[in-house]
């Protein structure tokens, strides 16, 4: 089996002459604020195709509390079972963190509040490996982050739900406890089957 280079290095064209690169298969760029974006029909657009799944987030949070803010990630609409772990730092502090029968899949701390400087967004990518498996739970392992002023902090994970182990993922929902603002881009991406 081939190693499986991450977005970023495989996005630079790292194997991209041997097919190794996860290829641009959706993009949805918010012109107003919203509450989720939702991607759908993912199995029969793509699970003939593609064996992984890659999403790319840059996006900021409604919210006007002190803090970052949660990234969510649901799949097939399913609103229970999801358990995380994630490993953050901000600053010279570190966290570390389990959390199990959640509503949603977190990507921790992600996304800036809105008081943020206007420019300023979080930016995620999660990797979700054989998103079209009847066999086995349904993932994501993630690096994100933000960098402010006053928040500097990155995090890396792996989420799973509980609930989706015999489903293809048709449909994925990302959102936040508030809304995410103008500007907020999603990007999906495929990773082709042999």
């Amino acid at each position: 089996m081939s190693p499986i280079p991450l977005g970023i290095l495989a996005a630079s064209g790292v194997g991209a002459a041997s097919g190794l690169a996860y290829e641009l298969l959706e993009t949805v760029r918010l012109d107003s604020t919203a509450a989720s974006i939702e991607l759908t029909s993912l199995d029969s657009k793509y699970s003939s195709d593609y064996l992984h799944l890659e999403l790319r987030v840059t996006a900021r949070s409604s919210t006007s509390g002190s803090n970052a803010q949660d990234l969510y990630i649901q799949f097939n609409n399913s609103t229970s079972g999801y358990r995380y772990i994630t490993v953050a730092g901000e600053g010279t502090s570190e966290l570390g963190e389990y959390n199990t029968l959640r509503d949603s899949a977190r990507v921790r701390q992600m996304l800036p509040k809105a008081s943020a400087t206007g420019d300023a967004y979080g930016s995620a990518v999660m990797l979700i490996p054989n998103a079209f498996s009847t066999l086995m739970q349904k993932k994501i392992q993630y690096i994100g982050g933000t960098h402010l002023v006053d928040q500097k902090r990155i995090s890396f994970g792996e989420a799973t739900s509980t609930n989706d182990s015999s489903s293809k993922i048709d449909k994925i929902t990302v959102s936040n406890l508030n809304s995410l603002l103008s500007g907020t881009v999603v990007k999906l991406y495929g990773w082709r089957a042999a």
